[in-house]
């Protein structure tokens, strides 16, 4: 709604001049850059009876949010956002979303930062990707191997098998895959490509009660089992991560004994 500055002020005013804005209570669906682009648009839904505005900010990763979620919103729109909204006493909602497919440790840490920064609790979604969606026509192949495991020794040509029954498999794995899509709140198929599915469960978990000491601390354990680098966080996160502190500590206790 929110993106549509014209409408909407023509919509407030007639619920206003109707009288409605003192009957009704109601709530819609916005989105950040509208908002933190106009401020004085909040304060005139709130005049016509508005409630809430619920936006979908996916991530507070600048990366994931470039890269992936391109929704022309960065880190800075969903701060000013979220400052509008509470300087209009409204409420402000909001979702986010894990396992974008480029989405690595350091992406997970800015995001639990954000919420932790304005003391918001966030349960967040694991990434769907919707048929319809980019996201879905860019890694088919990936998701339909998730119902059917045929396809993927078909696609990587390991064997050889007729055009029409791999047609037919995949449009079974889509049917699977489309029923699975009914319920939001339930996981479908994944698109990451750093995270499995067992490791989205745990950090989902992790990140909803903001336990950045563990979440660090299994990412060092991952890291030193794989060498993979999208376990290794930036330093911009060592204040958060109890085994980083604690190098630190001894290194300097280490020169003290030195000295």
């Amino acid at each position: 709604m929110t993106s549509n500055k014209k409408w909407t002020e023509e919509f407030c005013k007639l619920f206003i001049e109707e009288g409605l804005n003192e009957e009704i209570k109601w709530g819609t669906l916005g989105d950040a850059p509208s908002v933190a682009t106009n401020p004085s648009l909040v304060s005139t839904m709130r005049e016509a009876g508005c409630s809430y505005i619920s936006f979908g900010f996916e991530s507070a990763s600048d990366k994931v949010l470039k890269e992936d979620i391109q929704k022309g919103q960065v880190r800075a729109h969903l701060q000013k956002t979220l400052d509008t909204i509470q300087k209009s006493s409204l409420t402000p909602l909001s979702t986010f979303m894990i396992g974008n497919q480029h989405e690595n440790i350091d992406d997970l840490m800015e995001t639990v930062d954000f919420w932790i920064q304005n003391n918001a609790k966030i349960d967040p979604f694991i990434c769907t990707p919707y048929v319809g969606s980019p996201i879905f026509y860019n890694n088919k192949d990936r998701i339909l191997e998730q119902y059917d495991s045929r396809l993927s020794f078909v696609n990587d040509g390991t064997f050889k098998i007729d055009e029409d029954t791999v047609k037919k498999w995949k449009l079974d794995a889509l049917d699977k895959f489309m029923n699975e899509c009914a319920d939001a709140t339930e996981y479908t198929a994944t698109i990451s490509e750093y995270f499995s599915i067992p490791e989205l469960f745990a950090i989902k978990h992790l990140m909803f009660t903001q336990d950045t000491k563990r979440l660090l601390q299994w990412a060092h354990k991952r890291y030193d089992e794989t060498g993979k680098e999208h376990w290794k966080h930036s330093k911009k996160w060592n204040h958060y991560c109890t085994i980083c502190t604690c190098k630190s500590e001894l290194s300097n206790f280490e020169l003290i004994a030195k000295n």
